[in-house]
This record gives structure tokens, sequence and C-alpha cells, in this order.
């Protein structure tokens, strides 16, 4: 009996099935310093430079070195600089716990720590000499996808990011990568061993605004959102998606509302600063009349 062509396709097209797309990791323990690893742990010494290929490393710019102590592998080494440094690792966008492991065991350390476009998280935590602290925080990480509208309905599927959020050359701006940044700093930080993973239950603070809310990339400007992470518990992120310039009108046609809705969940929280740029008659495709339109909007 001769099969029919439709099965004889069907029949056909399983058994060359796709390979199942291989899991991106969202876990990691990596050794900082020059001596072996200790179990478990990958290590990282101040010639690991970031790569997309290894998926992990140290970012351009300012080189930390390698001091060994010896003893215990994980305490015995550590990466430290007199200027800041700053090390990445490849993940997907989602909310992840860092656990640091900071201290000397022949000295004094002073530690600040940062994220992403400097977000404060750990603000000159110190440690006696011989003495090891561990610090942990949550860290937001986010793309600029959005959910795609309905077939044959108007929009886009991806938020409108302005030039500095979008240049590849201009290294500043590191919200919307697809990596999770931290940047060390203060007069004598000491890294011992840093371990990052993906959490789902953490609160997020989501936050909405302009230049006075925004992550400012640049020294010495911050922002009452970039220092936020600071005063608040380790188990809650940040996710702060203002930006200079942005209105309420400007926030909700980029789609960064959307971007905002698509990831909150029972839980979390909205916080938002607009007026500022509102009010400016001189920015016609954004200005909003105080009583009606900005009234409007903000419903």
């Amino acid at each position: 009996m001769r099969f029919p062509i439709s099965l004889t396709l069907v029949l056909g097209a399983s058994l060359f099935a796709a390979e199942p797309t291989p899991a991106v990791p969202t876990s990691f323990k990596f050794d900082f310093g020059s001596g072996a690893p200790a179990a478990g742990y990958t290590k990282v010494t101040p010639e690991t430079a970031y790569s997309s290929e290894r998926g992990f490393g140290l970012e351009p710019g300012p080189a930390p070195t390698a001091v060994a102590r010896g003893g215990d592998p994980l305490r015995g080494d550590f990466l430290t600089g007199d200027k800041p440094f700053s090390f990445s690792v490849k993940v997907p966008e989602g909310n992840y716990r860092v656990t640091l492991t900071l201290g000397d065991a022949q000295g004094e350390s002073v530690n600040t720590i940062k994220a992403e476009s400097r977000r404060l998280m750990i603000e000159k935590l110190s440690t006696a000499v011989g003495k090891f602290e561990t610090a942990t925080f949550t860290v937001n990480v986010r793309d600029a996808k959005v959910p795609p509208p309905p077939l044959n309905a108007p929009g886009h599927d991806h938020v409108e990011l302005n030039n500095r959020e979008n240049s590849p050359t201009n290294g500043l701006v590191l919200h919307w990568d697809d990596k999770l940044t931290l940047e060390f700093n203060n007069s004598h930080p000491c890294v011992c061993a840093v371990e990052i993973a993906k959490v789902d239950d953490a609160i997020t603070v989501f936050v909405a605004g302009d230049s006075t809310v925004t992550d400012q990339p640049r020294e010495p400007g911050n922002s009452w959102g970039q220092m936020l992470p600071r005063f608040l518990k380790s188990n809650i992120a940040v996710a702060n998606h203002a930006e200079s310039g942005e209105t309420m009108k400007s926030f909700i046609t980029e789609l960064r509302l959307d971007k905002m809705l698509s990831q909150m969940k029972a839980g979390d929280y909205l916080l938002m600063q607009f007026g500022h740029n509102d009010e400016k008659a001189s920015w016609p495709q954004t200005y909003v009349e105080a009583n009606t339109t900005y009234k409007a909007y903000l419903r």
C-alpha cells in the first residue's frame, strides 16, 4: 500500500526536527585574582577581557591589579585598582542576585559598587585587616524588546531608543545591552569573588522620568533614581527606565511605558516624576497643557 503524499511529507519532517536551542546560562561563579580558582568557580584575571564569545570579562578602561596572599583559594587573592574597573556577564533580561566577597587577608579594603550605568548598589563598604564581607544586592537587566502588536495592527516591537542610548560607539549607556555590568570603585576595592544568579521572585521598583531621574552615565552626574538601590533591601531591584529629555507623552509614544508594563508583576511598584520637560511649549511634539492633556496622560 502506498502512503499518500501528505502523510509522507509529515513523516519526513518529523525525521529532521530542529535541535533544541541551548539554554542561556543564568547562574555564574567567578573567582577574581591570579591564583588557582576555588572549586566550582571560573577564574578572572586582569587579562580576562570581555568578549561576546566568552560571555564575561573586564570592560575596556583602567585595568585592575591582581594580588595573591595565599591560603584559601577564594579569599587568598583578589583584584584591586586605584581607578574604577568594570566587569560584565552576558545574561538574558531579568532580575539577578549578585553576591560579592570583599576583603584582603593582609590589609584593609574600601568598596563602592555600581551596576549597569552607574546605579549605586553598595556605598563605601569597608573591611578591616584580614576580614571579609559578603555584599548582596539585586540588579535589573533589560533589553529594548516589547511584545509585538497583533497582526496588521500599528505599532513596534521595541522601545524607540534615542541616539545616546542606541549608539554602538559611545560606550556610555549600559542599561539597554545584553550584559550585567558591575563597577568596582573607591580608594581600595578588593574583590575576591562574584556570584550571579537569576531570581524571579524579587520585588521590582520601576522608575519613569527625565534627566533628573535617569541613570546618568557620566561622572559626576547623578540622579535620585540612580541612588535609590543603595537605600533598599537586597531582595529589591530597581528598574530605572527614565531618560533625559523625556515627557509623559514621549514616554508613552516611545513604548517605554509598554516595556515596563510587560515586565511588571503583582507586588511591584511604579514611581514617576514628570513635568520638567512637559511644560516646554518650545517642544511642540511633546508639550502638553497642564490642566488638561497632562492630567489625561497621567491618568
